[in-house]
């Protein structure tokens, strides 16, 4: 008896007298405590390295946590009003049954948010999959609706028909998009960056980047971060001219003679190297000459007067970074690494933690 007048006690009353049961304790769940659950979800990343954005299309399981999302928004308007803005910050259309069911996606979402801006203003981050399926008419649609959005920041074009060059063309050719900070894209959908003027970093997850280099050298004159670009002696000669504010690169299997095309560059203060699969520890580093000369390359580069420099190495179970700043030696942690073998003294590559990952 105690015990359930002692529930009795709980029930909260509203001012006409009519009775209420208590609010649940799942609404007082901590916003950052959601967060760190949904951040063990599912989903695709942005942005997403090689190999993955060659995938043509991508299993329904990488949406799991946009999924998860709209099963809360939908359960209550507590939830609704608590994950909105979570579950429209990015609009993704990455998998379906096959090209026609993402181009019909497409369509449908890029047609509905144009007509919502009350949605609208929620989305920072486009991740999409084009497909050639009645290209002109989705195309047309998706331009609308990236104009419609007032915060976007970032796109991200997972995969593109590498023989619709002409549809992207016609359809974006005019276009602007002023808040774009961040463009991930293949090489031959080069003219969607052409209507990113204001981006400051590109990433090329397709193709070598030849294409994206004559974008950014007639449109987009701010770009400061580059990353997926072929290190061959062509196109860093291209982007050496092409981006005079470059400030960080980031290779995949680097040649040490290429690399010293990018001496000329006066801002550039971070780069970083992909290691091949047989390199493993910083002992695996010492031992692979190629490897080895790229970082002494990398380094002279960097030893300019004046600010921070950074130094990466990446690569199958090894993480390393060293920092420097006016020639002086910095130790982050226990460097286990000298970062050149030879000549660069100042830099140390020392392992990089989470939150340098």
């Amino acid at each position: 008896m105690r015990a359930s007048s002692k529930r009795r006690k709980r029930v909260t009353t509203h001012q006409n007298g009519k009775s209420r049961a208590p609010k649940p304790m799942i609404f007082d769940v901590p916003n950052e405590l959601w967060t760190e659950v949904l951040s063990h979800l599912i989903c695709v990343a942005v942005p997403t390295q090689r190999p993955f954005s060659s995938y043509i299309i991508l299993p329904s399981y990488t949406l799991a946590r946009q999924n998860a999302l709209r099963a809360l928004s939908q359960t209550c308007r507590e939830f609704r009003l608590k994950f909105l803005a979570q579950l429209w910050g990015r609009l993704e259309i990455l998998g379906g049954d096959w090209y026609k069911h993402i181009s019909s996606d497409l369509q449908r979402k890029s047609e509905g948010i144009f007509r919502n801006p009350g949605h609208a203003i929620f989305i920072h981050t486009v991740n999409v999959v084009l497909t050639r399926c009645s290209a002109a008419i989705v195309l047309s649609a998706f331009v609308r609706c990236l104009s419609s959005l007032p915060h976007l920041l970032t796109i991200q074009i997972h995969r593109a028909h590498a023989q619709m060059m002409s549809h992207l063309k016609s359809a974006f050719g005019g276009s602007f998009f002023p808040t774009v900070r961040t463009v991930i894209l293949p090489s031959h959908a080069h003219d969607i960056l052409r209507c990113c003027q204001n981006a400051t970093t590109v990433i090329c997850n397709h193709g070598d980047g030849s294409q994206l280099v004559s974008a950014m050298r007639n449109e987009c004159r701010k770009v400061e971060v580059l990353d997926g670009f072929q290190p061959n002696e062509k196109i860093l000669k291209r982007i050496s001219k092409a981006v005079p504010n470059l400030r960080e690169i980031r290779f995949c299997d680097p040649i040490a003679p290429v690399l010293q095309v990018l001496s000329p560059l006066k801002h550039i203060h971070s780069i970083e190297l992909r290691a091949p699969t047989n390199v493993t520890s910083p002992e695996a580093v010492r031992q692979d000459p190629q490897l080895a000369d790229c970082i002494d390359v990398a380094c002279r580069i960097l030893q300019k007067p004046g600010g921070r420099k950074w130094l990466g190495i990446r690569g199958e179970g090894l993480r390393f970074s060293g920092h420097g700043e006016s020639g002086e030696a910095e130790m982050i942690s226990n460097a286990q690494y000298q970062g050149s073998r030879r000549s660069s003294s100042w830099l140390k590559l020392v392992p990089m933690s989470d939150q340098e990952s």
